[in-house]
């Protein structure tokens, strides 16, 4: 137990001097594995693997660079807060080692394995067994704790005798491990179980079970060759700028912008126009190589386009904004771009994407690329690009193109001169911010909602499985893929009349029914508290009376607090043809049911209207009500399925069903 009690103080130890350089990095350069600074005022450049602004320490700046074993060095500008962490080192690359004002040089040392410990070379690892005494082990009884202790990234060996499976680091006394993936730990001696505390600079962890060698090496993981690795190695990395390396370019640093918010993230982005600040109207070779400021606007480049896709099967997502400042996208399920000997031609196939927006790129596939002096579009009476002051691939000119000029309004000078889109805004009105990037098709990120599915590919609708974020297991939803532009989540659903809906706090709470698409259901309201705090949500509420007629509410804003506020309604930005019953008499009323009464009425709502809602006094709706046989009119006023502006209070309606979709999506 000794033994052990001097393991966990190592670990403890390494972890409070991580978390200390965090805060005082400037007083520990060496203490933890970095050079002093290099001579004042120099930057390594060309070598950056991602760029982070808010840094307000050297030390924070060099407690990045620690857990990843593609950082050996850092650039720092404390002015400025600018940290920037390198893969490479100055001797490596002299030339790239520049003047730069106000810019620190760091790098980090390559530690000597002894440092860490004072331990023979060759230990005998005891027997594991599933349940068993804390082992012995001919480990020495004391360790010795060097005055300086270093973080380690390359290669080491220690040959010991050990189990086949050995997992690390718990805080129970046996062979169980959690290692972040991209830094391999090792130990003194296998009895020894610690639980690494998860602080800023340490990577994801996920548990593994490795077959241990006889030798133990250190290495290096495999780089990231586009933003959907990053984004899958490490879900929490913000959007930004990062270093990626393409498999044909043999490890060959491409800098790119990472997209890891939209659509579940992961996207690399190569193109965007947001400014006027970047001429679009460029020759092949600036196509070819890229321009801009990829934090701007800028184009990424062809051969870097043409890497990208070649690697494997991927994507398409393009951002389009109008002046009128709404927002939209469309999606292909694949593209690529060949290589510069066959002129950069596009391949797009399988648009899936907004139906706002509508498809203007499936008539370019095919198509090879033209710029200003390289003309290979199909045009015969012209040459696009310099008709139009852009670069795309054209094939007749001005259907759709985003490397137009930028006009700085939604005029254009004339015909097709601008970022056109021509299914959605036609010739004559220029975007105001456009988005172009891909992500491999073989991503699957955990969907939280219906209109996930639908980004995914599922366009029928049906029952499907999907992860609500805050909720430990999926949740069973109705996804609606066809009405109104798809991606729709089912909340609530009265067709049949046969499920009983006056029903008491904990039934509506949890929900009741069979969700599918022939029963009638209540989603629980616990899920749709989850449901609607994930993201801003929009409802759609749709009616059929019984004279088979047809009307709908929507609502751009809705979602419900949780159980502790009763579940308090939220809902606001009303359009529709059946009339607002829900802002004016219900926003921000508790929930109701028979056997809980949150209302302001004297009398208890829930009882009286003889269903469950967020009533007021008591309500101008109440689509939990009672169902009522055709003709549905009502010998209680109230007492029914009731939307009060359309039919009215004494009228039950013969259908009804509330479904979700971000706010984002548009109307």
């Amino acid at each position: 137990m000794a033994v052990q009690g001097e393991k966990v103080f190592l670990s403890v130890l390494l972890w409070c001097t991580l978390s200390f350089l965090s805060v005082r990095g400037d007083m520990l350069l060496r203490s933890v594995g970095f050079s002093q600074p290099a001579t004042s005022n120099v930057a390594l450049t060309n070598h950056v693997l991602k760029s982070l602004r808010g840094v307000r320490s050297t030390g924070r700046c060099l407690a990045h660079c620690l857990p990843s074993p593609l950082c050996v060095a850092v650039n720092y500008k404390e002015a400025a807060g600018t940290c920037e962490l390198s893969t490479s080192r100055k001797d490596e690359y002299p030339d790239d080692l520049v003047s730069e004002v106000g810019w620190q040089y760091y790098e980090k040392v390559l530690p000597v394995v002894e440092n860490l410990f004072s331990i023979p070379t060759t230990a005998k690892m005891p027997t594991l067994e599933p349940t068993t005494k804390t082992p012995t082990t001919e480990m020495p009884t004391t360790t010795e704790i060097p005055t300086t202790t270093r973080m380690f990234t390359t290669e080491m060996s220690m040959t010991t005798e050990i189990p086949t499976t050995t997992r690390m680091f718990t805080t129970e006394m046996s062979m169980t491990t959690e290692i972040p993936t991209t830094t391999r730990m090792f130990t003194t001696e296998m009895s020894m179980t610690t639980e690494i505390p998860t602080t800023e600079m340490l990577m994801t962890t996920e548990e593994t079970t490795t077959e241990a060698p006889t030798t133990v090496h250190v290495t290096t993981e495999k780089p990231p060759v586009d933003c959907w690795d990053i984004h899958s190695s490490s879900p929490t990395s913000p959007s930004g700028e990062y270093a990626v390396y393409p498999k044909a370019w043999e490890n060959q640093l491409l800098k790119v912008y990472c997209d890891m918010t939209t659509d579940l993230g992961g996207w690399t982005v190569f193109q965007r126009r947001l400014d006027s600040s970047q001429n679009f109207y460029l020759d092949w070779n600036s196509y070819k190589v890229g321009f801009g400021a990829i934090g701007g606007s800028f184009w990424l480049g062809n051969d870097a386009l043409n890497v990208l896709t070649s690697q494997g099967a991927y994507q398409l997502r393009i951002e389009l904004e109008s002046y009128d400042s709404v927002k939209t996208f469309v999606k292909y399920g694949y593209v690529s771009v060949a290589d510069e000997a066959r002129n950069y031609r596009l391949n797009v196939t399988s648009f899936y994407g907004s139906y706002t927006a509508d498809d203007a790129l499936s008539a370019d596939s095919g198509q090879a690329f033209t710029t200003k002096d390289v003309d290979n579009d199909n045009d015969g009476d012209r040459q696009c690009a310099q008709a139009l002051q852009s670069a795309w691939w054209f094939g007749s000119c001005g259907y759709c193109h985003l490397n137009g000029p930028y006009q700085g309004s939604a005029s254009v000078p004339s015909r097709g001169v601008g970022l056109i889109w021509g299914p959605w805004l036609g010739y004559y009105e220029s975007l105001k911010f456009t988005e172009m990037k891909i992500r491999p098709i073989s991503a699957q990120p955990i969907p939280k909602d219906c209109w996930d599915l639908y980004q995914s590919g599922h366009s029928s609708s049906g029952v499907y499985t999907i992860y609500v974020t805050g909720r430990p297991e999926g949740l069973t939803v109705l996804c609606d893929m066809e009405f109104d532009g798809g991606g729709w989540t089912t909340i609530q659903k009265r067709e049949i009349g046969d499920l009983d809906f006056y029903r008491g706090w904990a039934d509506y709470k949890a929900g009741f029914g069979t969700v599918d698409t022939e029963s009638d259901f209540w989603l629980g309201l616990d899920d749709i508290h989850l449901l609607t705090n994930q993201d801003s949500y929009q409802i759609r509420i749709i009616f059929v009376s019984w004279g088979n007629i047809f009307g709908y509410a929507r609502y751009s804003e809705f979602r419900i607090n949780n159980e502790a506020d009763n579940y308090r309604l939220t809902i606001g930005g009303y359009a529709g043809n059946a009339g607002d019953s829900l802002i004016t008499y219900h926003n921000g009323m508790p929930w109701s049911t028979l056997d809980r009464d949150n209302d302001k009425d004297a009398r208890q709502c829930a009882q009286v209207m003889r269903g469950a809602w967020w009533y007021n006094n008591c309500q101008t709706s109440n689509l939990n009500g009672p169902y009522v046989e055709y003709p549905g009119y009502l010998s209680t006023n109230g007492q029914g399925i009731i939307w009060s502006s359309w039919p009215g209070q004494d009228d039950s309606l013969a259908k009804v069903q509330m479904k979700i979709r971000p706010t984002n999506i548009g109307y």
